[in-house]
């Protein structure tokens, strides 16, 4: 089961999505109604609460720490992996550089085709800008769509830098999987190909 839930955490990572767990419902018991009292009253209306909607606001868990369940996932990886304290110094930057690789890869892949002229809908959507090369160039061919004044040729250009930026990626990619695959064991290598890290 333990080993279950790594696969499942580390596929997580991979797709850039963090799940929150620990949701709470705020609300308050109501005592039932009722039917024979207060005849001929008008009926009492609950307060109603803006902010929560029907059934209350859910909340995410309090105290949440990014890094500590970070570091969780790094220690199950290592006990998933049997790695002693030796390999693990090895293997961990390694693991660590293949993941937010991939992460990246899948992030930028599905940030376009939401809403029209493929940007993402909701309130800040425009707020979370890229910080890598790829994640960069397409939002430079995302501006270069939605502005009816960019000529033929701009499309073009910001289309290419887009696909080079992808191969860029992938390099880099395909080579952090070959060098972590130098550093591990047969086993360990099939544990890595099991939770979706490596192919």
């Amino acid at each position: 089961m333990k080993k279950m839930t790594v696969v499942m955490v580390a596929g997580c990572l991979l797709s850039g999505v963090v799940f929150l767990t620990g949701n709470s419902v705020s609300g308050q018991d109501e005592k039932p109604a009722d039917a024979n009292a207060d005849k001929g009253k008008a009926p009492k209306v609950a307060p109603q609460n803006p902010a929560g909607g029907q059934g209350g606001q859910r909340q995410g868990p309090r105290n949440f720490d990014p890094e500590k369940m970070k570091q969780q996932l790094m220690d199950n990886l290592k006990e998933s992996l049997s790695a002693t304290d030796e390999e693990w110094k090895v293997l961990q930057p390694l693991v660590e550089k293949v993941m937010t690789l991939s992460r990246e890869m899948r992030a930028s892949q599905g940030r376009m085709g939401f809403g029209p002229g493929g940007r993402r809908g909701g309130p800040g959507a425009d707020a979370a800008q890229p910080t890598t090369e790829i994640g960069k160039a397409n939002k430079a061919l995302e501006e270069a769509l939605d502005n009816s004044k960019s000529t033929p040729e701009d499309v073009k250009a910001s289309l290419t830098a887009v696909r080079e930026a992808k191969k860029k990626s992938e390099q880099a990619l395909a080579k952090a999987k070959e060098d972590l695959l130098k550093v591990a064991t047969p086993r360990q290598e099939a544990r890595l190909v099991q939770m979706g890290i490596i192919d």
